[in-house]
């Protein structure tokens, strides 16, 4: 190979002879051939690194939300965040479960680029170099193919980023409204704190429970239940006409737990003695897991401890939403019980 000396690009000049003799011998015995290959593939790996490189800001974007997720998991065990707690932890558990998705993926891209980068960095061998580009080789057996379509996957990728960002700071917004909002209930007289609650006897725990779905707007049908209640310590009708029946259970020692023996008999009345459309056990203490598995199983509401400070203390309604079609219980001998 000749140098033209016209261009405006030189050789190397080296202070030691024995290597500029190298360089020189070396790049002598190149013929058109081997500099085309060799411009080829130097060609493959700068569009390998500028396809590595494209992915690179979304990764320290996902990396930088993945440190801020960690900080704001950290900030949940404020006193300021105790008013939506678990609604945080429930925001936080599927924003990092959502980023740490993006980011399995965009890592895997990134190290197929390297891959790539690196093959055809092993792959310099003038020899063999120039017998990839040769005329008659395949020409679609470059390793730049295992990238195509990358360009497009980051255009998902960046799409599904800022969606993920926008419904973040939307959800994190409502989060923030319902904090202030449960603030400001528990400040009012229709706040009940679970230490008050737990001071109750059962019977006015039930009155209780009969006030709290007053308060939603239910007409209250029976609020204490007795000795033949058959389950149902507390009826009451929403506002669209479904029948609420209700157990209560209460006690001094709020840390134990409801057996399952009281969901099984609250299912085994509820619906066919009492009409119920809507179904619940409320309690001051927490389920076993038995009896909220049997209960999830049979569509019956557990107001646990969790839910009822929700409820009672800051307003957080737990009666579903009626079914769209839904009508109420239609037997009009058990609905006039």
């Amino acid at each position: 190979m000749e140098i033209n000396s016209s261009v405006s690009v030189r050789p190397p000049k080296l202070a030691d002879t024995d290597l500029n003799w190298a360089f020189g011998s070396n790049l002598g015995r190149l013929s058109e051939a081997d500099v085309h290959a060799i411009v080829f593939r130097h060609v493959e790996i700068r569009v390998a690194t500028q396809a590595h490189d494209e992915w690179l800001p979304l990764a320290a974007a996902i990396t930088t939300m993945l440190e801020t997720a960690a900080e704001w998991q950290r900030q949940q065990a404020r006193p300021e965040w105790a008013y939506v707690r678990e609604e945080a932890a429930e925001l936080h558990q599927r924003l990092r479960e959502r980023v740490e998705n993006e980011h399995v993926l965009v890592r895997g891209h990134i190290a197929l680029c390297e891959k790539a980068i690196a093959e055809l960095s092993r792959m310099c061998d003038q020899e063999t170099l120039t017998a990839a580009f040769r005329t008659g080789a395949p020409r679609d057996r470059s390793v730049l193919r295992h990238l195509q379509g990358l360009r497009a996957a980051l255009e998902r990728a960046i799409s599904r980023w800022n969606t993920d960002q926008e419904r973040l700071y939307s959800d994190l917004d409502a989060l923030l409204a319902e904090l202030d909002r449960r603030k400001g209930f528990a400040t009012t007289f229709e706040s009940l704190t679970l230490e008050h609650i737990d001071q109750l006897s059962p019977e006015k725990f039930e009155e209780i429970v009969a006030w709290l779905l007053y308060r939603d707007g239910c007409t209250i049908l029976r609020a204490r239940g007795g000795a033949h209640d058959q389950g149902a310590d507390v009826i009451a009708t929403t506002q669209d006409g479904r029948r609420v029946v209700v157990q209560c259970k209460h006690s001094i020692k709020p840390r134990s737990r409801v057996d399952p023996r009281y969901v099984h008999a609250l299912n085994g009345t509820a619906r066919p003695v009492h009409a119920a459309d809507v179904v619940a056990i409320v309690t001051n203490r927490t389920l076993s897991q038995a009896a909220r598995q049997f209960a999830a199983s049979q569509g019956i509401h557990v107001v646990d401890r969790a839910v009822m400070q929700r409820w009672a203390t800051y307003g957080v309604a737990w009666l579903p939403a009626p079914e769209p079609g839904a009508t109420p219980y239609a037997d009009p001998a058990l609905a006039a019980a």
